[in-house]
């Protein structure tokens, strides 16, 4: 009998836990999961979570009892940094993109984890680029193809 291959879930999220998110980003309503872990939550939006899988180790169990080796973890939009001042906008990133890194280097035979930046603001994109590459080891770039500036344009 052959050797069996690999199952890659190659489009998987995951969301942090409600005490992950510093406190900062429900402050100012860029994001954040509320104490249940049924929503996650921006200023005047609301989406229910709908599995418990969306979470670090719910998800390894997932993946164990469906014998799923390795995911692919791709960036949330709600962390894209639409519509968010320059400043919120490089915290929401920096936060998306330290928290999947510290997913990848925790398990890294279990996953892949994208990085993001804001193509709208090209020198910041460039400045998380080299970050997420040079200093956090990540691969994986997923670049947003709708976005907005601060006026929503």
């Amino acid at each position: 009998m052959g050797k069996r291959k690999l199952r890659i879930n190659g489009h998987s999220h995951l969301l942090p836990y409600p005490e992950e998110i510093p406190q900062y980003m429900k402050d100012k309503g860029i994001f954040w999961v509320d104490e249940d872990r049924k929503f996650m939550l921006q200023k005047d939006w609301r989406r229910p979570v709908t599995d418990s899988s969306f979470f670090l180790n719910e998800k390894l169990e997932w993946m164990d009892r469906y014998n799923i080796d390795h995911a692919v973890v791709l960036n949330l939009s709600q962390l894209y940094g639409n519509g968010l001042r320059v400043e919120e906008m490089k915290q929401a990133l920096r936060f998306q993109n330290d928290f999947n890194a510290r997913i990848q280097h925790g398990n890294p035979s279990k996953f892949s984890c994208g990085f993001v930046v804001h193509p709208g603001f090209v020198r910041g994109a460039c400045w998380e680029i080299e970050r997420c590459v040079e200093e956090l080891g990540m691969q994986l770039l997923c670049l947003p193809t709708h976005y907005m500036d601060t006026i929503g344009t």
